[in-house]
């Protein structure tokens, strides 16, 4: 079962995302809305959310984070009851992803190296303003597994600030 949406990597599609994405400021950037079947990814949220997860704040953060998914068949018993997980894991560290993620970014090839682990912010948790930049990353990538009826004064959106000398201006850019 293919649980991408078909018209995500399209040709049109393609154009689309990379004339978006280029033209994003403060930082090139992009969002893709319904890019994969709403069932699947309730599935992903079901499972994200009967993981034992490890409670963890920092002066940066205060979250509850799942194991990286990144070497979770390493354990066959945990492995058994994250199928939709893996399934996600699969498609975003295929080949055919990475190349329409190096694509639309024109970030250049992107390596089977990805960090994958599932976030869950309740009420009093928070992620604050800092810079992705880590390493060789050359994508970061959020997807959202919001409530039903979620609105934007709910808080929790992704926010985009512009610097200046390296400190964040006060006002989000995006």
């Amino acid at each position: 079962e293919n649980v991408l949406n078909p018209k995500l990597l399209t040709q049109e599609n393609r154009e689309i995302l990379k004339n978006t994405i280029a033209k994003g400021k403060p930082y090139p950037y992009g969002i893709f809305k319904d890019f994969m079947n709403k069932d699947f990814m309730l599935n992903v949220k079901s499972e994200l959310l009967n993981l034992e997860r490890t409670f963890k704040e920092t002066d940066l953060f205060k979250l509850a984070q799942s194991p990286d998914f990144a070497n979770i068949d390493l354990n066959p018993d945990a492995a058994s009851q994250l199928p939709n997980i893996l399934k996600l894991r699969e498609i975003l560290y295929s080949v055919e992803f990475r190349n329409f993620m190096s694509e639309i970014t024109q970030c250049g090839p992107l390596t089977e190296k990805t960090d994958m682990a599932g976030n869950v912010y309740s009420k009093g948790c928070h992620l604050l303003t800092h810079d992705d930049v880590i390493g060789t990353r050359k994508i970061s990538y959020i997807i959202y597994l919001s409530d039903e009826g979620w609105e934007e004064k709910d808080g929790g959106h992704l926010e985009l600030y512009e610097s200046e000398n390296e400190i964040p201006l006060p006002t989000p850019s995006a």
